[in-house]
């Protein structure tokens, strides 16, 4: 992983060198400094200009002209490079020039007893861990001119109380707010597309989120996970993908509407979110992912859903809505349009209720006391193992609707009779 990121900012680094036609010097001359005749003052000489004041603690930073400072290879860590380096413990407060375009890589990375910074008008970028374990700094404003922030930006600022993400940023790295422990309130203007993976897990005192309508993906995974103080928050109106564990161990989560544009839920969505009683389906979503609402153990009521034809065995597992044998007929319990699992108290001769559409993975397996079962019409999937090991299973009657048959669905019982010779078995 650590390989990865140093990787990305290499390749960063390079980038913005080229395209700024930058030259490179050497180590000595980039370290390269002088003591004024203040001798509380130091100051870079050569292609970076930078004063630092060791007695009020102030770092000024006038122009970067070589960015090979900001290099990370396989060997260093963001910092390592820096002029500025070896009082890096010892910056209380920063102002950057007015000519600087982009926080870089480490820049402030592990400053930490840095309180107070001034970004210029001018700036565009927020490198990678620019600020990450910037420990004692609770606030920041952000320029308007800011377009992009890389990950790890302020990764592991643990003080940082608020943020206000400027109109004009387009693009957010992974990671870029995470583990910020003190950050309670996060106000998005951008009318960005998507959010990136961990941007904002680990806020543990986030509170207050207000995010733009533009916003269509919650991409890939872990969002808002272990947001441990998160009560409610109000999702963009058109937003269609939640990503994987986006609100997982949201432990205070109460309140949360899905939007009718959400196509689908990742798996371990809400997994955790103890304090969840009510979620809505849109009816754009068919399929409710693995573990997407495993351990909520306040939930019992699912408005919605009226679509869904797929759900995994564990999507509800340890819930109310699982749990409570009220839940349970004839020993077998039904969620939404889908079996989702049989136990020991389902009659021999078991009719599947009418509308239902999916005959869930494992629904019926290893119960030996099945020994038939009549399937509705309106079942269209069997899926892999639904009756595996029904070892006294001799006869089912298939409807008419099936189209699929998933791999072993009878494996092991002694089904004597085949299904329609139009299957698709898997």
């Amino acid at each position: 992983m650590n390989f990865l990121r140093r990787t990305i900012a290499v390749i960063m680094s390079g980038i913005m060198l080229a395209s700024t036609g930058a030259v490179a010097v050497s180590a000595a001359e980039t370290s390269a400094s002088t003591v004024s005749k203040n001798s509380d003052i130091v100051e870079g000489k050569g292609a970076n200009l930078w004063s630092f004041n060791k007695k009020t603690g102030e770092l000024k930073i006038k122009k970067i002209g070589d960015k090979e400072i900001f290099y990370i290879d396989d060997e260093s860590s963001p910092g390592d490079y820096l002029p500025w380096k070896k009082y890096v413990k010892d910056i209380k407060t920063a102002t950057i020039g007015k000519e600087v375009t982009g926080v870089y890589a480490g820049c402030f990375s592990g400053c930490e007893n840095l309180t107070q910074v001034n970004l210029p008008e001018t700036l565009k970028f927020i490198g990678y861990c620019a600020f990450s374990a910037c420990s004692s700094l609770k606030s920041i404003t952000l320029p308007e001119s800011v377009t992009e922030f890389d990950t790890f930006a302020f990764f592991n600022a643990s003080a940082l109380e608020s943020i206000v993400i400027p109109k004009n940023v387009t693009k957010i790295g992974a990671y870029a707010f995470s583990n910020c422990r003190s950050l309670k309130s996060v106000k998005l203007l951008a009318e960005m597309k998507e959010l990136p993976s961990d941007c904002f897990s680990r806020c543990s005192s986030l509170t207050d989120v207000e995010l733009p309508d533009s916003i269509e993906e919650f991409s890939n995974q872990s969002v808002f996970s272990d947001c441990t103080s998160l009560k409610t928050i109000k999702l963009p109106a058109n937003l269609k993908y939640l990503g994987e564990r986006s609100f997982e161990c949201c432990t205070k989560l109460e309140n949360i509407v899905i939007p009718d544009t959400v196509e689908q839920i990742g798996y371990n969505c809400f997994r955790r979110c103890k304090n969840l009683k009510s979620i809505n389906i849109p009816d754009k979503v068919t399929t409710i992912s693995d573990e997407t609402f495993k351990d909520c153990t306040k939930l019992a009521e699912i408005k919605g859903g009226k679509n869904v034809d797929f759900i995994f065995d564990t999507s509800f597992i340890n819930t109310p809505i699982y749990n409570n044998p009220d839940n349970w007929t004839d020993g077998v319990l039904y969620i939404l349009n889908c079996l989702v699992i049989a136990n020991k108290n389902t009659p021999k001769d078991y009719v599947i209720k009418d509308g239902t559409k999916l005959i869930t993975e494992k629904a019926f397996n290893n119960l030996s006391s099945l020994e038939s079962v009549v399937i509705p019409d309106s079942v269209e999937m069997i899926s892999g193992n639904a009756f595996s090991k029904c070892e006294n299973l001799k006869s089912v009657k298939f409807g008419e609707g099936i189209k699929i048959i998933d791999g072993g669905a009878f494996k092991g019982s002694t089904l004597t009779n085949s299904p329609e010779k139009n299957l698709i078995l898997y």
